[in-house]
């Protein structure tokens, strides 16, 4: 081989491998420079704040029409469910008879809180109440029922126990 072609095939293979070269490193370099770009324009632009702002507001009202759907005021959830049961047993004459401190259970990603009650009064009252609780507002899921007969042997009655422990979860 002459120098000639020694130094041509040198300028090929030169070329071959800047190709490849900006095929595999360089094209994607400048790709996400041209996403860093784009990013810090949109990050600088008002006018996408502005629309931001009032997607959130709009969000905002949203959420509390909600939350004034199912009667939830500002308040924790065992106060909305203490109130709940409070007005509910007293139009259907169902006593509260235990409300125990809900127990937590902490994960990584959340929270779950089991409320227990137990309530007393008749089947019909005490199904409408549950009823109430899975339908009309959102407290959590009924995990567990249980339904006592019991006998007050005084006054030679029977009433009903209903024990529901209801969870919710919430995110961190």
């Amino acid at each position: 081989m002459i120098q000639r072609n020694r130094n041509i095939l040198l300028l090929v293979g030169f070329l071959i491998s800047i190709l490849v070269a900006y095929h595999y490193a360089f094209s994607k370099t400048f790709e996400i420079k041209k996403k860093i770009e784009k990013l810090e324009q949109e990050f600088i632009n008002p006018e996408l704040l502005r629309n931001s702002m009032i997607d959130l507001k709009k969000r905002n009202k949203f959420v509390d029409s909600v939350l004034k759907k199912n009667k939830f005021n500002n308040k924790s959830t065992q106060t909305n469910l203490l109130d709940f049961l409070n007005k509910e047993s007293q139009k259907k004459n169902v006593k509260i008879v235990e409300f125990l401190e809900p127990h937590n259970i902490s994960f990584e990603n959340g929270q779950k809180k089991s409320y227990i009650f137990t309530l007393e009064g008749n089947y019909a009252a005490i199904e409408g109440i549950i009823f109430a609780l899975e339908q009309k507002y959102i407290f959590g899921e009924i995990m567990s029922i249980s339904f006592q007969r019991r006998r007050n042997f005084r006054t030679q009655t029977n009433f009903l126990h209903c024990r529901i422990i209801l969870t919710s979860f919430s995110s961190k």
